[in-house]
């Protein structure tokens, strides 16, 4: 029995000098970790120092010697800062990718990328592909990568010459040969071809009107911006992704049709046209913005934003002031901008099928156009007659078109829009009675349900 007391206690002190051990050890790395922590708070407390003193320092308009001498200091202590945490950073992105043959994954998918013409993600894993091995193949191909971004930039301010240039350059500079080039080379003959045959045998100054529409044509050519003279273009129904700059420069250019592209964008330069009357931009899906620039564009009279992807509009549209027709119809606009009130002009508006606008508070905004003649809020979904309560205020409408919508019921202020003409309740859950009491507000007036 003593023998098994004894070994007993023997093992339960081993046990105490275990768990002894361990908080020691424990214990020992909180307070390492706890002055690493202290450590941490004090450099970052003299690097915001530092960062304050070096901003006064730069705020200052006359330094003394010493505070000459403190700046420089300062500047190399941010400077090495940024050297050890770009190094530190190269350090982790070296582990990251380093493996059994990165650089040839790399420069494999850099080339796929080459091949769909995607310039920009070609270059982004070359250049990588240069970090993990710096071979001569990797930085040809970062230079045709360039050379590639190049060309798609003048392709797309159509100046064929020098984007053809630069695909050649491309295609020479890079050990394999895409299928991208070539055809991007055939684009641009054919565009050339296209303009050539619209403008052959005339004086460019005598052109006052051009249809490129229906062509299928990706770029505007650079050349068409020699015709100083023209009024009317048509680029419709053409897969044209960017509105060249150049056309600022077509200073007597009054219609201006973009409908049924590709645009992404318009731009800065379209507010130099101050003679345009006339943009339809009607159906570009990827168009999600129209530059401030709009509202210098003072004759403007009609603009057609249907089917884009707009979501909003610039507040210069109220510069707008001889404006008389403007749709949005099917785009993604969220709300009105306020300025619009200042459109006194403004004649017919197309807000039909536009699910994604606060009417609550577009509504009331539109109701101050009293210009307004043709109104159309069809295909929204409406629901409380009370959104329409302020319409009373448009007395020179004559049409308004409220179908597929699902009004049960219309304000009384109906009523007081004498001079309307045409009223479309087609596909809303109105009853007979209601319908009377609408044609008895609106004696006449023809009713559509």
């Amino acid at each position: 029995n003593a023998a098994l007391v004894l070994g007993f206690l023997a093992a339960m002190a081993c046990v105490a000098a275990g768990l002894a051990f361990f908080q020691t050890k424990k214990a020992r790395a909180a307070e390492a970790e706890a002055f690493r922590q202290q450590q941490a708070a004090v450099e970052q407390r003299d690097r915001a120092d530092k960062s304050q003193r070096l901003a006064e320092l730069s705020a200052k308009d006359a330094l003394t010697q010493k505070e000459k001498a403190e700046l420089q200091q300062l500047l190399a202590e941010k400077a090495e800062r940024a050297a050890r945490s770009l190094a530190a950073k190269g350090e982790r992105l070296e582990t990251t990718i380093s493996g059994v043959d990165t650089y040839g994954f790399l420069m494999q998918s850099g080339t796929a990328y080459m091949t769909q013409g995607d310039y920009r993600n070609a270059l982004t894993y070359f250049a990588t592909a240069r970090f993990t091995s710096e071979k001569p193949e990797a930085e040809r191909a970062i230079a045709a990568a360039k050379q590639g971004l190049e060309a798609e930039k003048w392709f797309a301010e159509g100046e064929l010459e020098r984007a053809e240039i630069a695909y050649r350059a491309t295609q020479r500079g890079f050990p394999q040969d895409t299928l991208f080039v070539p055809r991007r080379l055939g684009e641009i003959q054919f565009a050339r071809s296209v303009f050539e045959e619209k403008t052959r045998g005339k004086n460019p100054q005598d052109i006052q009107a051009l249809s490129l529409a229906k062509q299928q044509i990706l770029t505007v050519p650079a050349a068409l911006a020699s015709l100083t003279q023209l009024q009317s273009l048509d680029l419709s129904n053409n897969p044209v992704a960017h509105l060249p700059t150049w056309v600022g420069r077509l200073k007597n250019l009054r219609e201006l049709n973009m409908a049924d592209a590709n645009l992404s964008g318009l731009p800065r330069e379209i507010g130099n046209l101050a003679m345009l009357e006339r943009l339809n931009l009607v159906n570009n899906p990827n168009l999600r913005a129209i530059p401030v620039e709009i509202g210098q564009l003072r004759s403007l009279q009609e603009l057609d934003l249907g089917y884009c992807d707009i979501g909003t509009l610039p507040g210069s549209l109220g510069q707008l002031a001889v404006l008389t027709k403007l749709s949005v119809a099917n785009s993604s606009l969220r709300q009105l901008p306020s300025e619009i009130v200042e459109c006194k002009a403004l004649r017919t508006l197309d807000l039909s099928n536009m699910l994604a606008l606060n009417f609550e508070r577009s509504l009331p905004l539109a109701f101050r156009l009293s210009s307004l003649q043709g109104l159309n809020l069809s295909g929204n979904r409406l629901a409380q007659a009370e959104l329409l309560s302020g319409i009373s205020n448009l007395q020179n409408l004559t049409s308004l078109d409220l179908s597929f919508n699902e009004l049960k019921s219309l304000p009384p202020e109906i009523a007081q829009l004498k001079n309307l003409k045409t009223l479309s309740l087609k596909y809303n859950p109105l009853d007979a009675a209601t319908l009377a009491q609408i044609r008895a507000w609106l004696p006449g007036c023809r009713v559509e349900f």
